[in-house]
């Protein structure tokens, strides 16, 4: 039986929550999957491998769930700060005082007067047993802002108006259209874990390292990689 991931809005037409495999971003399906369009080795491991072929990427991609922007949102700025206009209800965001905000920095290349809150408009819920990471959609630093990272207990459920942090770049102005995704649930069960320094792993992780370096491209995938399923 699977895990179920429950969610719901009080506006009924809210755009569903969905799995992240729907919203790989356009610049990766694009890219080819070696440089020049066929395999080549040019040199001492020096495949012509893209980004394309790394399926730890396309995992980042395809993990968990994606909260979407449900609304058009336009940015504008003066001297008087960042101005934030949008269309349809419940309101994406809101600004924090930059009292609350003044210990928690901004990340270099975003605005740093205080920050930004998405308004979480869905009741969340996971089994028992299970958190989530709630982040940044991962590895999609084209958007022009980047959310920050929280780590929840779903399964006592969360409800609308909890404030997830992000930030805006500097040099961004213009409009972010509804469907953009703006934070990425990742769930994951509660185990209690503790760090042990060994050798014994050292001989099959440098037979597994030699064997992908032998192997133009692929390896991982084929011999070492397992599928992760959201719905």
């Amino acid at each position: 039986m699977k895990n179920i991931f429950k969610f719901v809005s009080n506006n009924g037409h809210m755009p569903a929550i969905n799995p992240a495999k729907k919203y790989i971003p356009k610049w990766y399906k694009d890219a080819d999957p070696f440089i020049g369009g066929s395999p080549q080795i040019n040199g001492l491991a020096a495949p012509n491998s893209t980004v394309k072929n790394c399926i730890p990427v396309l995992d980042s991609f395809t993990t968990g769930y994606i909260i979407e922007l449900w609304t058009d949102m336009q940015i504008s700025k003066s001297e008087d700060g960042v101005k934030v206009a949008w269309l349809a209800q419940p309101d994406p965001m809101r600004q924090r005082d930059g009292n609350v905000t003044a210990t928690y920095p901004a990340p270099a290349g975003y605005e740093d007067k205080g920050h930004f809150v998405w308004i979480n408009p869905w009741y969340m819920k996971l089994p028992k047993g299970y958190s989530a990471i709630i982040t940044h959609p991962l590895n999609r630093y084209d958007l022009p802002f980047i959310t920050a990272t929280g780590v929840v207990d779903l399964d006592t459920g969360i409800g609308p108006d909890s404030n997830i942090p992000f930030f805006i770049k500097k040099d961004f102005e213009g409009i972010i259209p509804h469907g953009t995704p703006i934070m990425q649930v990742i769930p994951f069960k509660r185990e209690s874990w503790k760090s042990e320094r060994t050798d014994q792993i050292r001989e099959e992780i440098d037979r597994n390292t030699y064997n992908s370096l032998r192997t133009h491209s692929g390896y991982y995938k084929k011999m070492l990689w397992s599928k992760k399923d959201f719905e």
